[in-house]
């Protein structure tokens, strides 16, 4: 590692949402930051790596929620590369296997970033096994989530209210965790979650519920799964049939953060888009919020809405959830929620005891 890499870095005090500039400087420890109290040091076993774009990366703090906002592009371009800050997962007889059935698509001369074979690997994998997978490696991600016990009935209540026969009882989990970006993603093992940022971005429980039915529709597509095996396992195949098991089944800091802040394809996006747009017809929710949400945030700086990052807009779109509220307008819609309860939601990361989370246990997944 490269000691004199360093540069300038936003710090992000996540109970109290503090801003401070702070410098960075690499170590063979991890992240020393200085800042106005001293010197922290962040060990490379207390930090999750979110690699955004070439110009932006995140570093959270699993124990205490910090999070660090980097630009600097020396910073970005080391620690993105680092493959000795990488997650392993245990070579259980599920993972071998996975990576077997690549293995045998490369040497049949299938494997590629072919779709057919992603989709066909994908259905190889139940939803149990891939939720199973991947329960390590999301709390890792998010050790702490917002969970003030009004707030989380509000936010089941938005569930349930989309929870539509259409869905086939689509059994997935919905967190909010304490991040300040506006975001809103699908994960894999059925998973979608919320940030702070974006609840309290938001004007109306239409636009969250519109956020939402989008993910849910990438959660009922497996889009996560397929993206990641598409991007990923012809590497790993090749190590893995090489020799190379514990290189096989590695996921560096890059891949980490694709997991999370993936951009997917045009047709995951229609597909992810046409679900949404049937479940807020059937759910009876008006899709009027999802344009509202989409007017406001066309054109901002990717790095400053990081739903664009990997959800890109459209003038098509924008003109199809259009279509629905012009449908919609005529009908009496029953509201979404009350106001008691949209207020409880957007302030589910506030607690009595004035944390903003606590930490989730593996029971919990």
């Amino acid at each position: 590692m490269k000691k004199d890499v360093g540069g300038e870095a936003k710090l992000l005090r996540g109970e109290k949402a503090l801003e401070e500039r702070v410098q960075v400087q690499l170590t063979s420890q991890g992240l020393a930051v200085l800042h106005s109290e001293g010197t922290w040091l962040w060990r490379k076993s207390e930090i999750d790596i979110e690699h955004i774009t070439a110009e932006l990366l995140y570093v959270n703090h699993r124990q205490n929620g910090y999070q660090l906002e980097i630009h600097s592009p020396s910073l970005v371009k080391h620690l993105s590369s680092l493959n000795t800050w990488s997650w392993k997962l245990s070579a259980t007889p599920f993972n071998i296997a996975l990576l077997a059935m690549a293995v045998i698509a490369v040497l049949l001369g299938l494997i590629s970033s072919s779709k057919p074979i992603s989709k066909l690997l994908t259905d190889q994998v139940s939803r149990d096994k891939e939720h199973d997978l991947t329960t390590d490696m999301w709390v890792r991600l998010f050790p702490m989530v917002c969970s003030d016990p009004e707030g989380l009935a509000a936010l089941e209540e938005l569930k349930q209210r989309l929870n539509v026969p259409l869905l086939n009882e689509l059994d997935y989990s919905l967190t909010v965790v304490p991040q300040e970006a506006p975001n809103g993603f699908a994960a894999m093992g059925d998973r979608v979650a919320l940030t702070k940022g974006l609840l309290e971005m938001a004007e109306s429980p239409e636009e969250i519920a519109g956020v939402l039915a989008h993910e849910i529709g990438h959660v009922y597509h497996r889009h996560v799964l397929e993206q990641v095996i598409r991007s990923t396992f012809v590497v790993a195949a090749l190590n893995f049939a090489m020799g190379d098991v514990s290189g096989a089944i590695v996921l560096d800091p890059a891949t980490m953060g694709l997991i999370i802040h993936l951009g997917f394809s045009r047709e995951a996006e229609s597909q992810a888009d046409q679900l949404a747009g049937q479940i807020l017809k059937e759910a009876g929710v008006s899709a009027s919020g999802l344009v509202d949400f989409f007017s406001r945030i066309k054109g901002r700086d990717k790095s400053q809405m990081r739903w664009l990052s990997t959800h890109p807009l459209s003038t098509d779109r924008i003109e199809f959830f259009k279509s629905i509220a012009d449908e919609q307008a005529s009908q009496e819609l029953p509201p979404l929620m009350s106001q008691v309860s949209w207020l409880q939601l957007k302030n589910i990361c506030q607690s009595q005891s004035s944390n903003i989370a606590i930490k989730r246990s593996f029971s919990s997944q």
